[in-house]
């Protein structure tokens, strides 16, 4: 038997079993083997009954005498059997609910008893123990057992054999780090780690298990990060560069001037570009920190010496507006400017057929097309490519990503990737270690005024009212909601339904209009236009507006069941509004009483930098759903935290020191095959 056999090779799993694991993502012995448990439960106390304290996880070693069976009352299918536990320093009943405990217990014979102290009407008893001869080879008493994580239909008891059976087979591990660096940082190997996972002797045995199997993680995500980031170092891209009095009269193809990090920003994106290597940049800044004027410039700059520009971004409604800008900026100064996405195609602001388009991209003679996902289509080439820009990059897979970057042909184009969203620090050295970063903290356009506050369901009637007077007035306001339709299994607002209620009954002489991701793109985009133009007042929305929408007069978001966002996605939604300057405001309605849940809508509602609350999500929501396994391109990590600072250090310092000795890992086989194997999953082959 092999770790790679499938789970149904171990005793006792059998068909049922087997798919009942699967839910688990259990498949293989070695997914049984890195399962990892949630818990443990502490039997490593042996006391007395008199110093058995409420509420504790304890042992005890004595004789149960007096077991009884009888039905419940309430319950006629249910039996329980009840019995008196007692050792030299006195007696505590005990309970199972279940009627085939009396006749396998050997009464008045020396047992160990395990479990739980609990409190009925102020009185101690134990419910449910689990017991053990006191004469064999004890199992349960003075051990510390893993609490799995556990589906419908199976045990831990089930759970904990199985695992036993896996541990057996853990020799056939090939350890990937080296004895040098394993005494280096005094880790255990690898075998030793997963046995104190899941037999461990003491909750220290725990920790240092869980702490070399994180390192583990890290160590390989820092390894992959770095090895990509050498491997496109030696791809060949164009080498756009600009005199630096061209540099200097960038600006000029403006409207405005460029403030100081949006100038920073951009040098170091040309820097980048004439590099003979292909530049992987993200651009991070908040909604209105400028960050479409240094794309645009660098785009400028590349049509400026006859390199054409890529600039994708995920919606129809942003693809239009972008190029409306970029359009409006470069024709002039003699750019051709296109516009690709499945409902339009545009040319220097008219319209030209699909056909002619794709033929010009691959002529030549179009600088900088802008569009959606249309832009993936193989129809769609380039003679020049030498920049691909990616607006809201988590909004697309890391595999599409370099999909557009192989339409370059025997060049690789340089890569800008943006985001409104900021990726915090802890998570970027290592799920992006790839990626040079450039940051704008400073607002384009200023501070925007957006007031953020907590609202109860009892306070919407005077929301209401209040949301009356100013859209009659002239002001626009969004009403997002988690979910399209009415759910019983969801306990959320639901944006169909909110529409009818608020357009029939609530504003029916307000025109109020209507969006979600699934309707059709021509519906959707209507919608939008609609409310762009200032024709809807009310727009009543999922996420969906959470980018791509444009709209100076809208002052109001009013985010329901706001406990059902993350931080990131929140502060996205408040950054719709307040857009001309003026006040805004940002009502998060939510019924919760639950206080975590309320204080993490108030850190939101206190806190407007941007950068602060990405790192309080992750602190919250883990990296697994931050942009996900597909954008980042790394699966989610089981075992480390981001937030061990001391570890995550030690893993970056280790695998550069690693990779700078042995830049091909030969030294270490196991590792190297594992950086390979992760490398597959977030990158597609050449």
């Amino acid at each position: 038997m092999e770790l790679a056999s499938p789970v149904k090779a171990l005793p006792g799993i059998g068909p049922s079993a087997e798919r009942l694991l699967a839910k688990l993502n259990i498949r293989s012995i070695r997914d049984l083997l890195f399962f990892v448990p949630s818990g443990y439960e502490d039997f490593t106390k042996l006391v007395t009954v008199d110093r058995a304290p409420a509420g504790a996880s304890v042992s005890l070693y004595g004789r149960v005498s007096n077991i009884a069976t009888r039905k419940s009352k309430r319950n006629s299918r249910l039996y329980i059997t009840e019995g008196i536990f007692q050792d030299s320093s006195g007696a505590v009943p005990i309970i199972w609910f279940s009627r085939f405990v009396r006749a396998r217990f050997p009464q008045n014979e020396m047992v160990t008893l395990s479990g739980r102290i609990t409190l009925q009407h102020s009185k101690r008893q134990i419910v449910n123990p689990l017991w053990e001869p006191a004469s064999d080879k004890l199992f349960v008493a003075g051990q510390l057992l893993p609490l799995y994580p556990l589906t419908a239909g199976l045990s831990q008891w089930q759970l904990r054999r199985w695992a036993k059976s896996a541990i057996e087979l853990v020799e056939q591990l090939e350890e990937p780090l080296s004895s040098l660096l394993l005494k280096k940082l005094k880790l255990p190997t690898l075998k030793q780690a997963l046995r104190m996972l899941h037999q461990p002797r003491s909750s220290a045995d725990v920790e240092v298990a869980q702490n070399r199997l994180a390192f583990d993680e890290l160590i390989l995500r820092c390894l992959a990060g770095l090895t990509l980031l050498a491997k496109r170092r030696q791809e060949q891209a164009p080498q756009i560069t600009i005199s630096k009095k061209e540099r200097e009269g960038l600006e000029k193809a403006v409207p405005f001037v460029l403030h100081k990090e949006q100038r920073e920003a951009l040098k170091e994106v040309l820097d980048d570009m004439e590099k003979p290597y292909p530049m992987q940049r993200l651009l991070q800044g908040e909604v209105g920190s400028g960050k479409t004027a240094v794309a645009a410039l660098a785009a400028f700059s590349s049509a400026k010496v006859g390199w054409q520009t890529l600039y994708i971004v995920p919606t129809e409604l942003l693809a239009r507006q972008q190029y409306d800008v970029l359009e409006k900026w470069f024709s002039r100064l003699g750019v051709s400017v296109a516009l690709l996405t499945a409902k339009r195609t545009e040319k220097n602001g008219k319209s030209i057929s699909r056909s002619v388009l794709e033929s010009e991209l691959a002529s030549g003679a179009v600088s900088m097309v802008v569009g959606t996902q249309s832009l993936f289509n193989t129809r769609v080439r380039f003679k020049k490519l030498g920049l691909v820009i990616v607006d809201e990059q988590h909004r697309f897979g890391v595999q599409q990503r370099f999909l557009v970057q192989r339409k370059g042909g025997a060049f690789t184009p340089h890569l800008l990737s943006m985001t409104a969203t900021p990726i915090p620090r802890t998570m970027r050295l290592v799920y992006y270690a790839d990626l040079a970063l450039s940051t704008i903290h400073e607002a384009a356009l200023g501070t925007r005024k957006v007031l953020t506050a907590l609202v109860r369901p009892s306070e919407r009637i005077e929301v209401e009212r209040r949301l009356r007077k100013r859209v009659i007035a002239g002001e626009q306001a969004y009403i997002v909601c988690p979910v399209v339709n009415p759910s019983s299994q969801i306990e959320a607002r639901a944006a169909s339904a909110e529409y009818q209620r608020l357009a029939q009954q609530v504003f029916p002489d307000v025109s109020v209009g209507y969006v979600q991701g699934k309707m059709k793109d021509g519906e959707k985009e209507n919608a939008l236009l609609r409310f762009r133009s200032g024709k809807t007042r009310i727009l009543v929305a999922t996420s969906v507006v959470e980018v791509g929408v444009d709209v100076t007069n809208a002052s109001i978001m009013i985010i329901e069941s706001a406990e059902r966002f993350g931080l990131a996605q929140l502060h996205q939604l408040r950054g719709r509004v307040g857009r001309s300057g003026k006040d805004a405001y940002c009502l998060l309605f939510t019924g919760s009483t639950d206080e975590v849940v309320l204080e993490r809508l108030r850190f939101f509602a206190k806190t407007k930098n941007a950068f602060v609350l990405a790192e309080h999500d992750l602190a919250l929501r883990g990296p697994g759903d931050w942009f996900g396994t597909e954008q980042s391109g790394f699966p989610d990590m089981r075992f480390a935290s981001l937030q061990n600072e001391e570890l995550r250090e030690t893993a970056e310092r280790s695998a550069a020191e690693l990779l700078e000795q042995d830049p091909e890992l030969s030294q270490v086989p196991e590792l190297r095959r594992q950086v390979q194997e992760l490398l597959k999953k977030a990158t597609l082959p050449s």
